[in-house]
This record gives C-alpha cells, sequence and structure tokens, in this order.
C-alpha cells in the first residue's frame, strides 16, 4: 500500500485528497463511476470493532459532533465529479448489539454532503447479518442499499435475500460483497471462517466468483 496518509478527520491531509482527485479524475477518463466511503465504520465509527480487534480501544474520531464539518469538505470537493457515483456509509459492522448507536454519525455525514449540495445517492454497506441489512434500509438518506451478503452464503441463499430485500424495501440493491476470490474454502463452499471447525479443502475460485455474479443478476440487483 502506498501513497499519503488520511491523517485526521479534522484536517485531512492535503495529498490525501489530490490521490483521491487523481482516482475520479482517472475513472472519468475511462468512461467510470467509483463510489466514495466516508468512513470505514468498523475501523472509524462507534464502537470500532475492527479497531477493537486489533487492540485498538480509542474514541472514535468520527462522530456526531465533527461528522457534519467532515461531510461538507468531502461534498464540497468532490460534488458534481463525473467520475463520483454515490457516497458510501457504513462498512462491514461486525457486532449487531452495537450498530445502531452508529446512527448519529451517518445523520451527521450525510448532512453535511447535503447541506454542501451533492445530489448523488448515498447507500449504506452493511455487516453480513440479516439485522445490519434492514437496520437502516427504511432511512429517508438511504437511496439504494448494498448488502454485504457475507463470505457463509452460497449463491441460492444470497439470491434469496437480495430478492427479499428488494421486495420489502421498494429500493434498488447493489450486491455489495459476497465471497473473495482465493479464500481459503470449505467443503460447502464458503470460507473456512465461516466455521473455524470447518478444514479447508481448496480455495474460492472462478466458478464460486461466477456463481455468485449470476445469483447477484437473477436476484434483480442492479450492480455486483
Amino acid at each position: 500500500r502506498e501513497g499519503e496518509a488520511f491523517e485526521s478527520f479534522d484536517t485531512p491531509n492535503p495529498g490525501y485528497l489530490a490521490q483521491v482527485d487523481h482516482i475520479l479524475d482517472s475513472a472519468a477518463a475511462h468512461g467510470l463511476e467509483v463510489n466514495i466511503v466516508v468512513a470505514w465504520a468498523s475501523d472509524w465509527v462507534g464502537q470500532r470493532p475492527a479497531a477493537e480487534h486489533r487492540g485498538d480501544f480509542s474514541p472514535p474520531p468520527i462522530h456526531e459532533t465533527n461528522g457534519t464539518a467532515f461531510g461538507l469538505t468531502l461534498a464540497n470537493r468532490w460534488k458534481g465529479h463525473p467520475g463520483l457515483g454515490a457516497w458510501v456509509m457504513g462498512g462491514d459492522w461486525w457486532t449487531p448489539e452495537t450498530e445502531a448507536a452508529t446512527e448519529p454519525t451517518w445523520d451527521a455525514l450525510v448532512a453535511g454532503i447535503r447541506q454542501a449540495g451533492a445530489t448523488e445517492p448515498i447507500t449504506y454497506h452493511t455487516g453480513g447479518f440479516h439485522s445490519s441489512w434492514v437496520l437502516f434500509a427504511d432511512r429517508d438518506w438511504v437511496d439504494f442499499l448494498s448488502p454485504e451478503t457475507s463470505h457463509c452464503l452460497l449463491p441460492g441463499e444470497a439470491q434469496g435475500a437480495l430478492t427479499a430485500l428488494k421486495a420489502q424495501f421498494g429500493k434498488d440493491v447493489v450486491s455489495a460483497e459476497m465471497r473473495y476470490e482465493d479464500e481459503p474454502m470449505q467443503e460447502r463452499g464458503v470460507a473456512t471462517w465461516c466455521n473455524p471447525d470447518g478444514p479447508a479443502v481448496g480455495l474460492i475460485g472462478v466458478p464460486e466468483i461466477s456463481a455468485d455474479a449470476q445469483a447477484s443478476y437473477d436476484s434483480g440487483a442492479v450492480a455486483y
């Protein structure tokens, strides 16, 4: 991993922001759009389960007090950019019992983005469990759904979950995270960490990834 460090939600490193400028410009030059993840939840927001897993128990650096200002900073810089597709809240939440407490931070960030006049859609990247898929799905600021159907569902199971979410909330669905290529795979076809007692029998490869893509398409998801 190379490049500039982000440094701070209160005073982002100009060099880091310039790197994002370059990514957006490059995407637009190739007729592509990318989505900006505003603050990866499990690392930076609320209880920060991923940070705690690494032994970092410090307070979250982005929260309801500074979230609006940070949203304004990002949106004032990138709103309307032809390479920007959407703004992404959330990010791989691990602990169901603590996720709801992050909502004031997302509200503040969304407020800043909209106050800046940004009109791009906003979504929420969930954790890999049902309570996370539906937690904020009915909020007005969630323009489309981005469920992580997890690395632990087979294609038919994931397809059913995606179809059900679209029917329940009447919003477009993006299949935001399924199985990863080259993950160690159990005999059942899911990642080994889904069941720590299940030994690896190989790696998730092209057949599994292709099946997930087909399941996403068959579910009516607008992207994978």
